[in-house]
């Protein structure tokens, strides 16, 4: 039984070799045994990312008499979480652009200063005035 989703995307007609895809994707399921999920990628005729969930259904005494399989197709899911993370990468690169350059900056100070005596090497560079001499 196959509802009119996977029948659009396993089409015999219209995608040469859906079948055997199909029939591949139940041979793996079959082979893992236990209930699980998984996600595979078909590229043709468009690259589409299906999520497979099965249950595997026992009869008396445990005995394997089928299973349901469950197909979802979340390739546009994917896409948005790989757009979003594009962005964000791209956004941290973009704001750690001037943190680099104040980081630079600092480190070129404190080394000048370092260079003339008044840098962390020399002991009376915390020195503040007492209040009465102002």
């Amino acid at each position: 039984m196959m509802n009119p989703a996977a029948r659009r995307i396993f089409d015999r007609e219209s995608i040469p070799g859906a079948e055997v895809k199909l029939r591949m994707i139940l041979e793996d399921v079959k082979a893992i045994g236990g209930d699980c999920t998984q996600n595979i990628v078909l590229m043709k005729p468009e690259r589409l990312i299906l999520e497979n969930s099965v249950t595997h259904l026992e009869g008396t005494g445990g005995r394997p008499v089928g299973l349901i399989l469950v197909m979802r197709n979340i390739t546009d899911a994917k896409k948005q979480e790989r757009a979003r993370s594009e962005f964000l990468s791209f956004v941290a690169h973009k704001l750690n652009e001037p943190l680099d350059a104040l980081r630079k900056q600092a480190a070129d100070l404190v080394r000048d200063a370092t260079v003339r005596g008044r840098g962390p090497q020399n002991p009376g560079r915390d020195r503040v005035l007492p209040r009465n001499s102002r």
